[in-house]
């Protein structure tokens, strides 16, 4: 395990390349595009559903992930 400050990383529970590609599409509809905020430190911190890609970059300020 490691330790970053206060936050613990278990590399045990991350997901891996399979599971993330598995969850592509796995929520939302025809027309929407799962996006992740990316965090300072590079990390996702927040994940959601939005119409377009445009949307997804106002919300998490320009740095974000999204398929």
């Amino acid at each position: 395990m490691k330790k970053i400050s206060k936050l613990q990383i278990n590399s045990e529970k991350l997901m891996n390349n399979d599971e993330l590609m598995t969850l592509r599409g796995g929520y939302g509809g025809p027309g929407s595009y799962n996006c992740c905020c990316i965090g300072p430190n590079g990390w996702p911190t927040i994940c959601g559903t939005f119409p377009d890609e445009s949307s997804c970059s106002e919300f998490c300020g320009g740095k974000y992930w999204w398929w």
